[in-house]
């Protein structure tokens, strides 16, 4: 949620190398072991890690019924009650796992807690705001957004970066009011964000990539 915003390659070599690369091939041993069946690392990916666009060959931990399909965070306690959504369904359930998991917002994965109908959302990695006003200061956050949940509805406040303003008290992280509405399915969070400058409410949303308890700074 946290974007920038105003509140404004020699021939002669080439048969040497293929030359070694050949001979190289054929001593290599035919027994072992070594990676299989590799598939191409996408965003989508479970074990996708959004600050390094990698995927990191560990997805989590296990699989229960009514994630979606989504990898639980490690150390995720197997749920207690049974289900709603059907089997092989992509559908969380909300009932079971509320919105607690890893989330990506705008590239950056978040890590959101929910208890009762508080949630809290929180980056990984610190959120930082370059004033841009000649000063070079900088400000930082580790806070996404705090929220209330009521039905399907998060109403409360994101961290903001306000910059290039001539009265630098305007720069910096601030709050904003933000209101988020759950996906059917669970696995989106789609809303906006007021801007008090421009009197504008502006798009942000965040999608799931985990279910279960995630632990953030």
């Amino acid at each position: 949620m946290n974007q920038p915003r105003a509140s404004s390659k020699k021939h002669g070599r080439i048969w040497i190398t293929l030359t070694f690369f050949l001979l190289a091939a054929s001593v290599l041993p035919t027994g072992g072991m070594g990676s299989c069946n590799q598939s191409m690392c996408t965003s989508q990916s479970a074990d996708y890690n959004a600050l390094t666009s990698q995927c990191t060959g560990y997805a989590g931990g296990a699989y229960y019924p009514g994630s979606g399909g989504l990898p639980s965070e490690p150390g995720t306690a197997p749920p207690t009650g049974q289900p709603t959504t059907a089997p092989g369904s992509d559908d969380v359930d909300l009932n079971i796992f509320g919105l607690g998991g890893k989330w990506t917002d705008n590239g950056r994965a978040v890590c959101i807690n929910h208890t009762g109908s508080g949630v809290f959302a929180t980056y990984y990695q610190p959120d930082v705001c370059e004033h841009r006003d000649g000063t070079g200061d900088s400000d930082s956050t580790y806070t996404d957004f705090e929220a209330t949940l009521s039905g399907k509805t998060l109403t409360g406040t994101t961290s903001v970066c306000g910059f290039g303003h001539d009265d630098h008290s305007l720069n910096g992280i601030r709050s904003a009011d933000m209101t988020l509405t759950v996906s059917d399915d669970g696995r989106t969070l789609s809303g906006t964000w007021h801007n008090t400058e421009d009197n504008s409410d502006v798009p942000i949303s965040l999608t799931r990539q985990t279910v279960g308890d995630c632990h953030a700074p």
